[in-house]
């Protein structure tokens, strides 16, 4: 091979390394060379085309509709009391301002809209304004828009069944009281759909003793249950001019409009005659008629037992007739002599044999006056280093079981909100249904307390407590200041968080 032969053999090399490398291309005079060129353009084509594809607009995001309804199980009453529910669309992940529609099916079939809004920052539309007043099986629907890079989520659907309060309502476990009230057994009824559920109710406190701002605690606010104390009540009835008349219309008012009633007993000491704060006593006397303390004791519970017939026989000025036709008659979540396992009231940390005999006489009591539209109800306090384990005064019959648990809020404690349950469970074993019967803050200056720690707290331990009761706001003790929905600092965050005042206790 001559020199210029190996010259130009050495410069064919080296035009084909540049093209094999995609840096040169070469001409077209050699197949093999060709087809190194297109597949260089193919490449170029390929990244091109990614290119375009990542500086287009995003892809849009899923989203997930449910719709339920809170509850989906309600009882229509033929009085014209309402058990509330309202149609929850909830968009997840959870997105502000994201258009939701829910529409219900009418009488022929005929989707109709009730509602367009927009999701809130909690990724919830709610609808209340739904029609509990007639029988009949009612459905929705709702739908997401594609919007703020989300897609579109289709048609989604719940159903409402509503029961007839005249053989209708049908408790999971029976109430304790064989001649339990119709209206009894459906407020049982609703607990029992609460539960099933996965729905806790939003509870507050009012000072009944007060006679024109006894609901101030309610003011903007619909609890889905109310706590009053029959002694507060008493007290409205035995002052010169008596006003308990007005506070029981006014409790029944809202019971009829949806709310249940639950009252505790701050019994007086029947033995000094001092409030239910006075020293602890022994029992024993209050099951021997021949003593004192017998005869006040059980006289004071007689008319408790009045007032409570009052609202049983929708009579709230007592002249014997009933206020409503057809009848407005009210039932009760009773707890009387409460926080037995602890030593801040007379009663406390009593024989527990002898403790329990009282309790099954204010039963037996309330039979034979035919008092019978009562929930009984058991509530004891959180399991501390003063108190003994609440499970031990649990009586053998009731309905539900409580816990009452406060986040110490002093100088000296731990500023971070706090939910202690500890005794809840010793409790929860031994009762068909349970609640929170007392929550909050005890001793905030200031309110700086949040009650979504309620909600976190029982979601994370799977527990399913019925509602959970804030009280009012207080004064003249160390413990004393804002408890209420209402002047918490995140009350009124936690009450919209949850639709209808019931919050939804699944994980």
């Amino acid at each position: 091979m001559t020199a210029s032969t190996r010259r130009s053999a050495a410069a064919w090399a080296a035009l084909l390394a540049l093209v094999v490398s995609g840096l040169v291309l070469a001409p077209p005079s050699s197949g093999s060379v060709d087809t190194l060129r297109v597949a260089a353009a193919d490449r170029a084509s390929s990244a091109e085309t990614h290119d375009k594809r990542r500086s287009g607009k995003k892809r849009k995001k899923k989203s997930r509709l449910s719709v339920r309804l809170t509850p989906a199980v309600v009882t229509v009453y033929g009085n014209g009391a309402t058990e509330p529910t309202g149609v929850l669309a909830q968009v997840s992940p959870a997105v502000s301002r994201r258009p939701v529609t829910i529409q219900r099916k009418d009488d022929a079939g005929v989707w109709r809209t009730v509602e367009k809004a927009r999701t809130n920052r909690n990724g919830q539309v709610f609808f209340g304004a739904v029609d509990v007043t007639s029988l009949g099986t009612q459905y929705f629907r709702g739908k997401v828009k594609a919007s703020r890079g989300y897609r579109k989520v289709g048609w989604r659907t719940t159903t409402l069944y509503t029961r007839s309060n005249d053989g209708g309502c049908e408790p999971t476990t029976p109430l304790v009281d064989q001649q339990a009230t119709g209206e009894a057994h459906c407020l049982a009824a609703r607990l029992d759909r609460w539960y099933n559920a996965r729905l806790m109710g939003i509870g507050q406190q009012v000072n009944i003793s007060s006679q024109t701002e006894w609901d101030a605690p309610l003011q903007g606010i619909q609890p889905s249950i109310i706590g009053f104390d029959l002694q507060e009540l008493d007290q409205a009835a035995s002052v010169q001019y008596p006003y308990e008349a007005d506070n029981i219309a006014g409790l029944i008012e809202r019971a009829h409009q949806g709310a249940i009633l639950v009252a505790v007993w701050h019994a007086t000491d029947p033995f000094s005659g001092g409030t239910s704060h006075s020293p602890t006593q022994a029992l024993e006397p209050l099951l021997d008629p021949s003593t004192a303390a017998y005869t006040k004791f059980w006289d004071d519970w007689d008319r408790k037992l009045e007032l409570i017939e009052r609202f049983q026989t929708d009579d709230a000025d007592g002249d014997g007739v009933s206020d409503h036709s057809p009848c407005w008659c009210t039932p009760l979540v009773i707890r009387p002599l409460h926080e037995a396992n602890g030593a801040f009231f007379w009663w406390g940390q009593a024989k527990v044999a002898t403790y329990k005999k009282v309790y099954a006489e204010l039963q037996a009591r309330a039979a034979r006056r035919g008092v019978h539209n009562l929930v009984w109800a058991s509530a004891g306090n959180r399991n501390t280093s003063t108190t003994t384990n609440p499970g031990k005064y649990v009586p053998p019959r009731v309905d539900l079981g409580g816990l009452d648990t406060y986040d110490p809020e002093g100088p000296n404690d731990d500023p971070r909100d706090y939910l202690n349950l500890e005794g809840y469970d010793a409790i929860a074993s031994k009762v068909p249904r349970m609640a929170l019967t007392e929550s909050g803050p005890h001793g905030s200056k200031d309110g700086s307390w949040n009650p979504a720690v309620i909600t976190r707290t029982v979601r994370k331990q799977r527990l399913r407590p019925l509602w959970s009761m804030l009280w009012y706001d207080d004064s003249g003790y160390a413990e004393a200041g804002p408890k209420q929905i209402t002047s918490v600092d995140g009350g009124m965050s936690w009450y919209r968080s949850c639709p209808n005042a019931l919050c939804s206790v699944r994980r």
